[in-house]
């Protein structure tokens, strides 16, 4: 997770609605990463610097993803 404070003016400023996909390319490898819109969450559930919900804290980005897996 990053350690900053939540901006967002980050994304909004370029979309009007949340998109359902983005795309990510790291470092200069061959892969692109995809990224899917699983939830909205309301600014005020959740810890601006953690980007974590209260049920969430304590969790590794592994256990929170494999939370949202579990819903499939």
């Amino acid at each position: 997770m990053t350690i900053a404070d939540f901006d967002p003016q980050n994304f909004g400023r370029h979309y009007e609605e949340p998109p359902f996909m983005l795309h990510f390319q790291f470092k200069d490898g061959g892969k692109v990463c995809r990224y899917i819109l699983v939830e909205e969450i309301d600014a005020r559930d959740i810890k601006a610097r953690s980007k974590q919900k209260a049920d969430e804290v304590g969790k590794t980005q592994k256990e929170i993803w494999q939370s949202y897996r579990q819903l499939e």
